[in-house]
């Protein structure tokens, strides 16, 4: 089963991002803050990080390095859609960057397309559910 590591301190989002990943088969810890996000990932085994840039405590930024460290895709979900935000994200070695409002099902694709790409490039298997 895929593992979900998000981190967003809106609780209306993060339930229903929690809910649109979990009908996908997948297990999700929510996260509200940056403290919370990096003692998951230390106490964790997770496939994947979807993570706020804005968050109470910190920057989502942060918590990039700490799972590339550990080979944990990241994806990046946030408002901040500015071209240097865009950048950054990526250039700090997320695996993708969505800008909120977005629809559900085109984070479900990403988060699909991030997977196969990543555990295949690692040689492991993992298994998707079928997208609806």
């Amino acid at each position: 089963m895929v593992r979900i590591l998000l981190i967003e301190d809106d609780s209306t989002i993060a339930a229903g991002l929690a809910y649109s990943l979990e009908q996908e088969g997948w297990s999700v810890t929510c996260k509200g803050t940056l403290a919370q996000g990096r003692n998951a990932l230390e106490t964790g085994e997770y496939q994947l990080l979807l993570v706020d840039v804005g968050l109470p405590d910190g920057s989502g930024y942060d918590l990039c390095a700490a799972a590339k460290s550990r080979n944990i895709p990241v994806i990046f979900a946030t408002a901040r859609g500015d071209e240097g935000s865009v950048v950054l994200g990526l250039d700090m070695g997320a695996d993708d960057y969505i800008v909120k409002p977005f629809l559900p099902q085109e984070l479900l694709l990403r988060i699909h397309a991030v997977l196969r790409r990543c555990y295949k490039e690692a040689g492991e298997q993992i298994q998707l559910a079928a997208c609806t």
